[in-house]
């Protein structure tokens, strides 16, 4: 179990990027989302405005885009189970 942010974003990227089922824009979109948390919790600058508002709408879609995959992957397990 990753003990760390990173090591669970790689985590996720081996398991359901790399060799799919899920699209590699994820993986970038959640890296770069990682990238934004790291210089909002570590630095002393203000995060700007339309970066904040950038990274709210990436993880909207992000969001939307799991949770349409977990939806299909349900609806094939069931579909299984009745055959």
């Amino acid at each position: 179990m990753p003990k760390r942010h990173g090591g669970l974003i790689a985590e996720f990227a081996r398991h359901f990027v790399k060799d799919g089922p899920l699209d590699t824009s994820l993986g970038t979109t959640l890296a770069r989302l990682e990238n934004l948390r790291n210089y909002a919790d570590y630095t002393l600058e203000p995060t700007p405005a339309d970066k904040a508002r950038d990274a709210l709408q990436s993880a909207d879609a992000f969001v939307a885009s799991i949770e349409a995959w977990l939806g299909r992957a349900t609806e094939e397990a069931q579909e299984d189970r009745r055959e």
